[in-house]
């Protein structure tokens, strides 16, 4: 029964007080967004400046009051020409012992730039490899863990998959061969795709579109059959569902070992479901969302 797994309480410890503070990341503009790389050396801010900027994120935490300045004096700049509302590093892949040198920035004209990231935050390494664009801006990006696979997902209802190749070597910045990106696949729905995340050690691509009352599901492996789960904890009846929700899914993220897939919504309301069924295995409460929340 998946629901043993959340009878223990946790330490009871919770984020509390900000660990470092990064000033004037963006200049006077607003940050819109920020990521860490898997192996936490880089974080990357996106504002509504149009830059996406890289800096050491192991700097900003180093001892003492003058961390947090160098981390920002060394950060570099990655003009991407709109403000950049989402951003995502490349994950782990398998049969690879560190994370491609990739960082996505989904942007406020529905431009999505992929970005080599030098880990040593040289300008010649950090550039924008490629670019593609959606009708509407990009609402969330994310990364396969098993496949050198990205997908975006926009207001304008469209999801794109593209797979990524020839990534210039991490350490100098060569390019070797002439990088390459190939979109494999979009989907399209009537509404904005509001979340979206990998599953299955990304087997299947799961996502919400605001206004419906279940998440979709693409099996990657079973030519992106698809198949939907009810947020409403009950199952569908033949082809139809219990259309009533208050809510939206803004944000969705998967447990560690695959089997629960966490939904922040914007009714100050989580919910923890069972990955590929509709069965809820927790309600989170007690925190304060809205619907410009960006959890």
């Amino acid at each position: 029964d998946g629901a043993d797994d959340f009878v223990t309480a946790g330490n009871g410890i919770y984020a509390s007080d900000a660990a470092v503070t990064l000033p004037k990341m963006h200049g006077i503009s607003n940050p819109l967004c920020c990521s860490l790389h898997p192996n936490d050396t880089l974080m990357a801010t996106g504002g509504a400046d149009g830059n996406l900027i890289l800096c050491q994120w192991g700097v900003a935490l180093a001892p003492g009051d003058a961390s947090s300045k160098k981390a920002v004096d060394d950060s570099i700049k990655v003009r991407c020409g709109a403000p950049v509302i989402c951003s995502a590093f490349a994950q782990v892949t398998k049969g690879r012992g560190s994370p491609l040198p990739l960082v996505a920035a989904g942007c406020m004209d529905g431009s999505v730039r992929i970005i080599h990231c030098g880990l040593d935050l040289e300008d010649s390494a950090n550039r924008v490899l490629y670019s593609f664009k959606h009708e509407k801006y990009v609402k969330t990006i994310c990364w396969s863990p098993s496949e050198q696979l990205v997908a975006s997902a926009s207001a304008d209802g469209t999801i794109k998959l593209h797979r990524v190749g020839n990534v210039p070597n991490m350490f100098d910045g060569s390019d070797g061969d002439e990088f390459s990106s190939e979109l494999i696949q979009s989907f399209h729905f009537d509404g904005p795709v509001e979340a979206m995340c990998f599953v299955d050690g990304g087997n299947s691509l799961c996502c919400y579109v605001r206004e419906t009352s279940y998440l979709t599901y693409f099996d990657l492996k079973d030519e992106y059959k698809q198949s939907k789960y009810s947020l409403n904890g009950k199952p569908a009846i033949g082809d139809r569902f219990d259309d009533h929700v208050s809510f939206s899914v803004l944000s969705l993220q998967p447990c560690p070992n695959g089997k629960y897939v966490a939904a922040a919504t914007d009714a100050a309301r989580n919910i923890i479901m069972e990955a590929k069924t509709d069965r809820i295995v927790r309600n989170l409460y007690g925190h304060n969302n809205d619907g410009f929340s960006n959890p």
